[in-house]
């Protein structure tokens, strides 16, 4: 009697310890997935974020002198046009890049802007915004304007070109691609910021010209960020892609004079700016067909 008992005894402690191992490990498997679920919601809000706050930045900028002589501090457009940009990615960087403006790291495709005569780097929304008021590195003060401005795009592209060493013919036109698409998204920049210039001063703009010169802005944001994407689909090798985005950064300029036009604004003030975009935008088009035959 006592030996059945025991058995029973026993019997009931491996029950209760194999029920007691059970929720162990499934408590254990949900508190798991509930981190990994935090951190990853954690990331994508940081990230979404950032990514708002970065075309939020673009969209609204503007100048707001504080004095009389402040607008004469800002950076010409023109110079920041030619001032060279790049898309990080680790696989081409030694070390991490850190914006001095924002304090925050380089990720993966994110745009950023080189400064030549001292070799800093900061993201493009960043340094463009200090612009609007400097002329000088946010780091070392140094002074951005060089000696000699390009005059014409040929002198820009030229000695980019001359640095670069590639292993075949294929290397050479991503290469070609990559300067042609950094090329038409720092003029896209550059008009973006000459059109909030304009709508700062409205004292000579009717409503109509202004109205189009508002939807020109954003179609000019929306043009940079298209060919952001192009660049990441060129590094893909997804020339299909790259064609598709840099087809809609040129039907965003068309638009643009488009808009005039339906306004019927006399002021076709943009004319000029958005041939030279298309026509840029045309130099990676063509590039890449190469790239695709190949």
């Amino acid at each position: 009697m006592e030996n059945t008992d025991g058995i029973s005894n026993q019997v009931s402690n491996n029950t209760a310890y194999a029920r007691n191992g059970k929720i162990m490990l499934c408590s254990g498997i949900i508190l798991f997935t509930i981190v990994v679920f935090i951190v990853c919601f954690h990331s994508y809000a940081r990230w979404i974020f950032k990514h708002r706050q970065r075309r939020r930045h673009l969209l609204s900028l503007s100048v707001t002198p504080t004095a009389a002589g402040a607008a004469d501090k800002a950076l010409d457009p023109s110079i920041l046009g030619t001032l060279p940009t790049f898309v990080y990615s680790s696989k081409t960087q030694d070390s991490v890049l850190q914006c001095a403006v924002c304090l925050s790291e380089f990720q993966e495709g994110e745009k950023g802007r080189l400064l030549p005569k001292c070799s800093h780097t900061f993201h493009v929304c960043c340094l463009d915004i200090w612009f609007h008021a400097h002329s000088n590195c946010p780091l070392c003060r140094a002074p951005v304007q060089s000696d000699k401005v390009p005059e014409t795009i040929a002198e820009t592209v030229v000695p980019v070109i001359e640095e670069a060493d590639p292993e075949s013919e294929q290397a050479n036109l991503q290469q070609l691609g990559m300067i042609a698409l950094r090329l038409a998204s720092g003029n896209a920049t550059d008009t973006a910021l000459y059109i909030k210039r304009m709508l700062n001063d409205t004292s000579g703009l009717d409503p109509s010209t202004e109205q189009a010169l508002t939807d020109c802005a954003q179609h000019y944001v929306d043009a940079n960020q298209q060919l952001d994407d192009s660049v990441a689909a060129l590094l893909a090798n997804a020339q299909h892609d790259v064609n598709a985005w840099v087809g809609a950064a040129i039907a965003d300029a068309e638009s643009c004079e488009d808009g005039f036009k339906e306004s019927g604004s006399q002021d076709f003030l943009l004319t000029a700016r958005n041939a030279i975009f298309k026509q840029l935008c045309n130099n990676a088009l063509a590039i890449n067909k190469l790239l695709t035959a190949n």
